[in-house]
């Protein structure tokens, strides 16, 4: 029964696709016996491979509890040794010898919900054996450990007395986690580090992929016009957590983010945006106003004027935002394109309708008191104009 299947991708005839899905079968078997169990050995893996001709990248999935060990460390110099970029993933279980093949992979990530085990070398013996052929064994078992063990090292730089200590505690099983901290997998499934991390950016993107932003939206629309949902609400829902684990994962997220901040001393306080730091904080953004430009019909507008009022746009937005306690609006406010004007006004009402007073405030000035520019007595009009009515 053949243990893996080898063929080019379809879009890209130099990238091979590999799957192991079973047993490792042996070269040291003979051939009746290979026959006879439907085994292939390791040498027609690498005749395979080799068929597809000149590659520019492998990529081995993994779902195989281990098999003749002599094959896998083949078959991970083979692939170690090849000219082409190695991908390996977990997509199932790799154990025991499959978990060097493994090794070989330039990157070796993990798909959500796999494993993999490590052991010690063993033997199955049937027969009548002797004290001296049993210490014969156990040396040859020995050195096939040192074997594993400096594959092991050579790849995760772990030292031999730490993957000695850890074979040493038998079946050890590992997930996408624990295989990173130990340096098996150098990566996991982009939805596994999501929620880590410290960039609301790409964990709003991984809600949208996976289509979470609906959920999320209907079920703010089933509790009113003037519900509101936290960060921990959004992990709780996202991701099926109980309360406390989203408040746990929620106050971490905060703290990098504000760990972050504190990185880079007065950039939250001084709100300058150049065009320069513009540039390169959001490319996307440039690129669309100067294509918008280009666009526009009679003579192109100057670039950077563009760019200088978008400048004033977002930080007038920024500072609205700080004023009046309404930060949450930022990213929507700045994204959506909003006038200054218009975004001003709707970022007065928004601090109008929650009814706090306490929102509005001057603790962002160095000098305290009231900050030039901002029209502190439209904002409490806005903010009283029921009562007064």
């Amino acid at each position: 029964m053949p243990w893996f299947s080898i063929q080019a991708r379809d879009d890209n005839p130099r990238h091979a696709h590999v799957v192991i899905d079973k047993p490792i079968g042996s070269d040291w078997a003979p051939d009746w016996i290979n026959d006879f169990l439907g085994l292939q050995p390791a040498r027609e893996f690498i005749a395979a491979v080799d068929e597809l001709g000149e590659l520019d990248e492998i990529t081995v999935e993994i779902n195989s509890p281990g098999g003749d060990v002599a094959s896998g460390v083949r078959i991970y110099h083979y692939l170690r040794g090849h000219s082409a970029k190695v991908n390996t993933r977990v997509t199932g279980m790799a154990a025991s010898i499959a978990t060097v093949i493994m090794m070989a992979g330039d990157t070796r990530s993990m798909a959500i919900g796999s494993n993999m085990m490590t052991h010690r070398a063993s033997a199955l013996i049937c027969g009548a054996f002797n004290v001296a052929d049993m210490e014969e064994i156990a040396r040859n078992l020995k050195k096939v450990d040192a074997s594993l063990v400096e594959i092991y090292t050579a790849t995760t730089g772990k030292s031999a007395d730490e993957i000695n200590a850890l074979l040493d505690q038998g079946d050890t099983y590992l997930d996408a986690e624990e295989a990173m901290e130990w340096g098996f997998a150098t990566d996991a499934d982009e939805s596994l580090r999501a929620v880590a991390s410290a960039d609301i950016q790409p964990f709003m993107k991984q809600l949208e992929q996976q289509g979470e932003i609906a959920k999320l939206k209907a079920q703010l629309k089933g509790q009113g016009d003037n519900a509101t949902m936290t960060a921990a609400d959004a992990l709780a829902l996202a991701f099926d957590l109980t309360p406390e684990q989203a408040e746990a994962q929620a106050a971490d997220l905060g703290d990098r983010i504000i760990a972050l901040r504190q990185a880079q001393p007065g950039a939250v306080e001084s709100f300058e945006i150049t065009a320069e730091s513009l540039q390169n904080t959001h490319p996307d953004v440039v690129a669309a106003i100067k294509a918008a430009a280009l666009a526009e019909a009679g003579p192109a507008p100057n670039a950077d004027e563009v760019i200088a009022a978008e400048r004033t746009r977002v930080t007038a937005i920024v500072k609205a935002c700080q004023t009046t306690g309404q930060t949450q609006l930022l990213d929507k406010l700045i994204d959506n394109g909003m006038p200054e004007d218009q975004a001003s006004d709707y970022i007065y009402d928004v601090a109008a309708a929650s009814g706090n007073r306490h929102a509005i405030h001057n603790s962002h000035s160095p000098e305290g008191g009231h900050r030039a520019g901002i029209d502190y007595q439209k904002i409490y009009d806005r903010q009283n104009r029921k009562t007064q009515a």
